[in-house]
């Protein structure tokens, strides 16, 4: 069944499975930059400076600091969420230890972290309602442009019952087994 866009194009929508199977049948390799968003394979944006320096110094202090034996730290892994027919690939993933284990992708994580630099408003307007309605605990925007961290909490349906920004000072995770970050720091880094 086709779904009309915005725009008056009509689309054929697909699933998480048949997503998987194109990428195993060779259909899609990693050398297509594309993720499953809302059954629609949408283009990723290849990462500018800004965004490789946010994600390299995030994940080492985040993987320096969590606990190996009860969460895993993956850098742009799937994360799959079938009912939602997406397959998004978060910047950083803060996931139960083992998860990636057991057939290379996610269905739930503790923290995401997306870097957006040239994809700010796709993050905003659709990847914040997939988050949310796979019941993601937690969710940061890393602002690259603007040099804030947009902060999504508490998730209740396609939306974060808490939003915020933060450009200075020490943010701390709902999970207080994932090491604070020091804000200061990181948009330093990016000047």
């Amino acid at each position: 069944m086709a779904t009309v866009t915005d725009s008056g194009l009509e689309v054929f929508p697909i699933s998480v499975e048949r997503y998987d199977q194109m990428v195993d049948a060779g259909v899609l390799d990693e050398d297509d930059k594309v993720e499953l968003l809302r059954g629609v394979l949408s283009a990723m944006t290849p990462p500018g400076d800004g965004h490789r320096i946010a994600v390299t110094w995030l994940n080492g202090v985040i993987v320096r600091g969590v606990d190996p034996s009860r969460f895993t730290v993956g850098v742009q892994v799937p994360l799959r969420l079938p009912q939602l027919r997406s397959e998004p690939e978060p910047d950083l993933s803060v996931v139960p230890a083992g998860t990636f284990d057991r057939g290379g992708g996610a269905e739930t994580a503790v923290l995401l972290i997306e870097v957006s630099d040239s994809t700010l408003a796709r993050d905003l307007r659709v990847k914040v309602g997939i988050y949310a309605e796979a019941g993601i605990p937690e969710l940061w925007i890393v602002d690259v442009p603007h040099a804030v961290m947009r902060v999504h909490r508490r998730p209740d349906g396609d939306r974060y019952q808490e939003v915020g920004e933060r450009g200075s000072g020490t943010l701390r995770a709902l999970e207080q087994a994932i090491p604070p970050i020091d804000l200061d720091e990181l948009f330093a880094r990016l000047r």
